[in-house]
């Protein structure tokens, strides 16, 4: 009996022992089964942070973004007003022609004295003379209506000059409001970047950690330049995928190494640039960076939200690249950055959304202090990857 004992207590044993190893060896093998672009940070960390100066980005970006919407419309109304002269203009040249016959007609009838002796003697009735009578009232009403045309046409052709003539007064103080709205735009937009520079520049020095190379264009090279750098950028990510260890202890590559110095901006954005002409050039040189990836096509959503919001507009897509391999393997629908426990309807809106958290709670570029709040437990290895990744761009 007490042999019986002894073997259960060992079966019982090595059972347990069997399910620790087996428990073990899924945990050990978890990171190598876990899909390329998996999150690796699932940060919890996503509320707003009060900040005036971003606030004010906001702000400036609501008020220039109406302000070209208002002048789009007034824009609008001008080319219609142009048409519709345009074909008041035609009209009138036909109906100058047909008013001068009426008029002359007109005058014939009324100046006739005769016309009603003649009726009288020469019809056979009663009726036939009322029907006669119709008859010239109809004539008369036609020609009274063709000169009363041109009249009408005349009255709608200076309506139509005074409201051009309004239209354009109105376009040239909304163009003011406009340009007024941008510069406010740059200037919020550039002293939230010097700021994030400094941050930057700070944080990475004293963890020595790499710093992102400047995101600042140049406006007169910003077309041209734009499908070179793309080109540059498709070709070194299409290993960048979940996070390539190229950049995880690269300095170099990553813009300057352990001494926290760089020679641009720490996310600088080309905020000299108007907003279409941003747009247009980080649009493209994102969709080249993603490639064909899920969220390849949308850099000209990532560049709008980064301008509505005045983050660096590299840092989302980087960040894409990190926790999902740019939208391959979303833990959450539509959730390509790790961000909560958040999932959205689609691509567009999830952009927006995730940009206007990250900058609210991040700032204009991710910081170390920042890295720290994004992936708590990663972020030595995360904050260096996520660097290659933006210099990429």
């Amino acid at each position: 009996m007490g042999s019986m004992i002894k073997n259960c207590s060992a079966h019982t044993v090595l059972r347990v022992l069997l399910a620790v190893i087996l428990a073990l060896s899924c945990l050990l093998l978890a990171p190598a089964l876990q899909p390329a672009g998996a999150a690796h940070a699932v940060t919890t960390d996503t509320e707003p942070v009060h900040d005036e100066l971003q606030q004010r980005v906001e702000e400036t970006a609501v008020a220039y973004n109406e302000s070209l919407i208002r002048l789009d419309d007034i824009e609008q109304r001008i080319e219609d007003t142009e048409k519709q002269i345009e074909e008041i203009n035609a009209c009138l040249s036909t109906q100058r022609g047909k008013s001068s016959l009426a008029a002359a007609e007109f005058y014939r009838m009324q100046r006739s004295s005769n016309t009603l002796l003649e009726l009288l003697f020469s019809s056979q009735s009663i009726s036939d003379l009322a029907a006669r009578l119709e008859y010239i009232n109809r004539l008369q009403d036609s020609y009274y209506n063709e000169i009363t045309k041109l009249s009408s046409l005349n009255e709608q052709l200076t309506a139509a000059h005074t409201a051009l003539q309004e239209s354009r007064r109105e376009a040239q103080i909304e163009t003011a409001r406009a340009e007024e709205a941008l510069a406010d735009a740059k200037a919020a937009r550039e002293e939230a970047r010097l700021q994030a520079e400094a941050q930057a520049a700070a944080q990475a020095l004293a963890a020595n950690m790499p710093v992102a190379s400047s995101a600042a264009v140049d406006p007169e090279s910003s077309t041209s330049d734009s499908a070179a750098d793309s080109s540059s950028s498709s070709s070194s990510n299409s290993s960048a995928s979940g996070g390539s260890d190229s950049g995880a202890g690269s300095s170099s590559s990553a813009g300057g190494g352990g001494n926290g110095s760089s020679n641009g901006s720490a996310g600088g954005g080309g905020w000299d640039l108007d907003r279409d002409t941003y747009i247009a050039h980080w649009g493209a040189r994102i969709d080249a960076y993603l490639g064909s990836y899920p969220l390849g096509g949308y850099g000209r959503e990532f560049a709008a939200a980064a301008w509505n919001y005045g983050v660096d507009p590299r840092v989302a897509p980087a960040i894409s690249t990190l926790e999902s391999g740019n939208g391959r393997a979303c833990f959450r629908p539509h959730n390509a950055w790790g961000w909560g426990q958040y999932s959205w309807p689609d691509w567009p809106t999830a952009i927006d959304e995730y940009t206007a958290g990250l900058s609210r709670g991040y700032g204009q570029m991710m910081t170390v202090e920042g890295a720290k709040r994004y992936a708590p437990l990663v972020w030595e290895t995360w904050y260096p990857l996520l660097i290659s990744e933006i210099n990429r761009i």
